[in-house]
């Protein structure tokens, strides 16, 4: 990448800047900084650095190059894991240029977690590195919010560097300061630490596929629905989810997160939210909980449902998404309603048994065939072998046709 030094596994941006200051033989960060951008204060940010398109414009970088090293030395897919494609996209334009709006497009400006306030390293990767490459540097995966344990090594994670306003134009090496270091005699991390170490680690080299939050909403209802934690069609059981993802936690040794990301009411919100990004340490914790829970037992299959309309171009395919269920007697009426307007009922008998299809709503598609031509041509058998009925449902339905556009004629000759 012309003057930039090749990146180290899992190296920052900010990490390649330091050792490149160091091979120029450390010039003044005036010079440095004209060098990088034509500018006497290039600010080094650790986290989500902007200004790339400048800096790359100086070291001869085209911005597929950019973008790469956006991708592979900076954070910005973990804080992008969980957002649309268009966000995504805001947010690398904002680190190509200046970046002023880069905190709000991404919501880090009203997360209850916030982004480390100094920099990270464990000190058994650092031996590791001066061992195998003469050189240390700064990991990605150890600047991640709420991330306090080394991900490889289990270890806890040391802060060497504060990120400040008044050293933002400093470069310096992780070193292990042993009055910095934590205490052999502390406690060990939990299960539960390491894991979400890991699980944030996973988001900068395997972010999700882009999902809006409308899609981010409707993929945690239908892990609800598939737990038995919806209540009814929609409403969610608050205190059951609040339950089985706190007690997820704490039974791997612990985890200490802001309770403004688990507690009940920031739940209630996360599984309302259809508009606003949360914070992807948030959807870390309540994902991860909610996949080690056993799928609940459905007593009509689990979704999507067979369309029945025989007069629907989707006949027999697994596109209904919408049930309501109704108890009577020990029984249970499942009512499913598919998009094209087909509605049809089954019912789960006491023994578990399982009832045919009976007709609910025959939808439009039925009411443009019945209309036809087509449909003028045939007998009432035949019509009734096509609607996949019996020939007294097909006369039942014509009756409340005929007596609906006689109201409708009715109604515009009286206008």
């Amino acid at each position: 990448m012309s003057w930039l030094p090749k990146p180290y596994p899992d190296e920052t941006f900010y990490s390649l800047l330091v050792r490149l200051h160091l091979y120029l033989g450390r010039p003044t960060y005036s010079a440095f900084s004209r060098m990088l951008t034509g500018g006497r204060h290039y600010v080094a940010l650790s986290h989500l650095p902007c200004g790339l398109s400048a800096l790359g414009e100086h070291l001869k970088l085209g911005r597929t190059a950019v973008d790469q090293l956006i991708d592979r030395t900076t954070t910005f897919n973990y804080h992008t894991a969980f957002a649309s494609e268009a966000v995504r996209d805001r947010a690398r334009t904002e680190m190509h240029e200046i970046g002023s709006s880069l905190h709000l497009v991404l919501g880090l400006a009203t997360f209850p977690i916030s982004l480390p306030d100094r920099l990270r390293f464990c000190p058994q990767c650092l031996a590791e590195m001066e061992g195998e490459f003469g050189e240390v540097w700064w990991c990605r995966s150890h600047q991640l919010p709420g991330v306090e344990v080394c991900h490889r090594h289990g270890s806890w994670l040391e802060g060497a560097f504060p990120v400040t306003t008044a050293n933002r134009h400093s470069l310096v090496f992780p070193r292990v300061h042993q009055k910095g270091m934590r205490l052999e005699t502390a406690s060990k991390p939990t299960d539960a630490q390491a894991l979400f170490a890991r699980l944030s680690a996973e988001l900068l080299v395997n972010p999700p596929r882009a999902k809006s939050p409308p899609g981010w909403h409707s993929h945690y209802r239908h892990i609800l629905n598939d737990t038995g934690l919806i209540r009814g069609n929609s409403q969610v059981r608050a205190n059951a989810v609040h339950d089985r993802i706190r007690k997820f936690w704490t039974s791997n040794g612990g985890f200490q997160c802001p309770s403004d990301l688990l507690s009940k009411s920031a739940l209630v919100d996360f599984f309302r939210n259809q508009r606003r990004l949360a914070p992807p340490a948030q959807h870390l914790l309540i994902g991860q909980a909610l996949a080690a829970l056993p799928p609940q037992e459905r007593p009509f299959g689990r979704p999507p449902y067979r369309c029945e309309n025989p007069l629907a171009e989707h006949f027999g395919e697994r596109v209904v998404t919408r049930l309501r269920t109704v108890r009577d007697k020990g029984k249970l009426h499942g009512h499913f309603s598919c998009d094209c307007g087909y509605s049809y009922s089954r019912t789960r008998q006491i023994d578990g048994s399982i009832g045919c299809v009976r007709l609910r709503e025959c939808g439009p598609a039925a009411r443009r065939f019945l209309g036809s031509d087509i449909a003028a041509g045939m007998s009432l058998r035949a019509k009734a072998r096509k609607m996949r009925v019996d020939p007294m449902t097909v006369k039942a339905i014509e009756h409340r046709l005929s007596l609906t556009n006689s109201f409708n004629q009715s109604r515009e000759q009286s206008v």
